[in-house]
């Protein structure tokens, strides 16, 4: 039952020097005149550069938003309220300018500070992190903590982020409410995304912008559905963060959020077509599983995290700027159990393993060839963990191998001249839980990137509690952070059966 397979890519680096092309500021690139930060990284998807998009978004102010909170000026039991407008804008760097987060509240006098609690501390930080030079935890302008291969990271602006769809903070199961279009911010409100600038919309044939042709069914099509990218008002992370969705242009796709089939097959090619490899992460997060919009859509973010990154570079490690082995889970090199999905009437495998790993994760592999197969494997998946909270992660990758030739109906590896092959593959981390939050941790909602290894912490004193150890906190009689404690705490409570029953289904695919 127990197996230490190793996966081929897994510990794999390929050097790449900071003025390769996924290096080029994005704007550089599209206009000469205008100059980033090499602090932005180049990432794409479906052929649309969205790194230049949203610096785009940022110089045009557009990646901002107004909220209200609550102040109690006396000891009245009236609150009064204030308005904040927080987002992100270009600020000069050592480099040239470079994304970063601001927030002030509406309507105060020049030289007035504001006095509210949560607006004073995101500006202490803010103007801390830029008064620093050098530390291993400020100089991006990111302020983080490391335990073991997990990560803290301090969110500003995003814990002022919109409040959730009615009925999904108390959810305990995948299962979403009934959908109603008069409570989903996203098609009504003053958030509704018909007011954000439309970033992009990836057509069936997932080249090229919006053609109308599609529309009619061409014969071309591998999307089910045209999808539309937005930008998050409240981003986790500077460099780019947006929303994907089947397009709002179409109310048949005004639905809750839940994981479809046509969405198991339309994500895996959308995360085949991401520019250069690993550098986008896309990720979904259930009902259950910090989900907070009953609207069907995925995030998307620029891979690998600021803090992964920094850590390498201060450790000088060749590590790769599209580096799809960032992530925890993703350098995780040995599984409990596997298996391989074969396609004998079309061709292609989907790998299938159980890593070794503190949430129950299962990782779907497959080569760009054969993403139709590896789209029914997942869905298949989801089929299987029924009501269980679940987060999914698309990330694509190079594999390298070496040239194999058959001589007598065996594969040898053709060592005298040693040709290297190049071929994408598409991996899918599904992670199933038990519920939302840990009991370790009650006031931090677990989300796709803490399942991935990187936390958000909504404080400081929150930031320094995720990476510190305790003894009660222990796996295999080894005291763990708290993040890794929380990762274990969440995870589906029969793990063995939860394996079986997917395998069981698997195998009759």
């Amino acid at each position: 039952w127990f197996s230490t397979r190793k996966r081929n890519n897994v510990g794999m680096t390929f050097p790449q020097s900071r003025s390769s092309p996924a290096f080029v500021p994005a704007v550089a690139r599209r206009r000469g005149k205008t100059r980033i930060s090499s602090e932005q990284p180049s990432y794409q998807l479906a052929g649309l550069d969205l790194s230049t998009l949203w610096i785009d978004l940022v110089q045009r102010g557009k990646v901002s938003a107004t909220v209200q909170l609550s102040v109690a000026p006396d000891e009245t039991a009236n609150r009064k309220k204030i308005s904040v407008e927080y987002g992100v804008r270009l600020k000069e760097g050592h480099e040239g300018p470079k994304c970063s987060e601001y927030a002030f509240q509406i309507g105060l006098q020049p030289g007035e500070v504001s006095q509210h609690p949560t607006i004073k501390s995101i500006n202490a930080t803010l103007e801390r992190t830029q008064q620093q030079d050098g530390g291993v935890d400020d100089s991006s302008g990111v302020r983080f903590r490391q335990a073991g291969d997990f990560i803290a990271q301090l969110q500003l602006v995003r814990t002022l982020r919109p409040s959730p769809s009615p009925g999904v903070s108390a959810a305990v199961t995948s299962t979403a409410p009934p959908y109603n279009p008069e409570t989903d911010s996203f098609v009504t409100g003053p958030l509704r995304l018909e007011l954000r600038p439309l970033v992009g919309r990836i057509p069936p044939s997932l080249h090229g912008q919006d053609d109308e042709s599609q529309k009619d069914g061409h014969e071309s099509s591998i999307l089910t559905t045209f999808w539309d990218i937005f930008h998050n008002v409240s981003p986790a992370d500077v460099r780019g963060h947006f929303l994907l969705l089947p397009t709002i242009s179409e109310k048949r796709n005004w639905r809750p959020q839940a994981f479809t089939k046509s969405d198991c097959h339309d994500v895996v090619h959308l995360a085949g077509s991401i520019q250069e490899p690993g550098s986008l992460c896309l990720g979904f997060n259930s009902i259950g599983a910090a989900a907070s919009q009953n609207h069907i859509h995925l995030h998307g973010w620029p891979c690998p995290p600021v803090p992964l990154l920094q850590i390498s570079q201060n450790k000088d490690d060749n590590f790769s700027a599209n580096a799809w082995h960032a992530y925890p889970v993703s350098k995780v090199t040995s599984v409990i159990d596997f298996l391989d999905i074969e396609n004998g009437a079309n061709g292609g495998t989907v790998e299938v393993s159980w890593l070794k790993y503190p949430v129950f994760c299962v990782l779907l592999s497959a080569s760009v060839h054969h993403l139709d197969l590896l789209g029914k494997a997942l869905a298949t998946c989801l089929d299987t963990i029924g009501k269980n909270p679940y987060n999914i992660a698309f990330l694509n990758r190079i594999q390298k191998s070496e040239k194999e030739e058959e001589e007598g109906g065996n594969v040898v590896v053709d060592l005298e001249e040693k040709d290297v092959i190049q071929e994408q593959f598409v991996d899918v981390y599904l992670f199933v839980r038990s519920k939302e939050r840990s009991s370790a941790l009650p006031t931090l909602k677990l989300g796709i990137s803490e399942m991935l290894g990187v936390f958000h912490a909504q404080n400081d004193q929150e930031l320094n509690e995720l990476a510190s150890y305790s003894s009660s906190a222990q796996k295999d009689d080894t005291a763990v952070s708290l993040m890794e404690q929380a990762l274990l705490d969440v995870s589906v409570d029969d793990e063995e059966n939860t394996w079986q029953l997917i395998k069981d289904s698997l195998s009759t695919m």
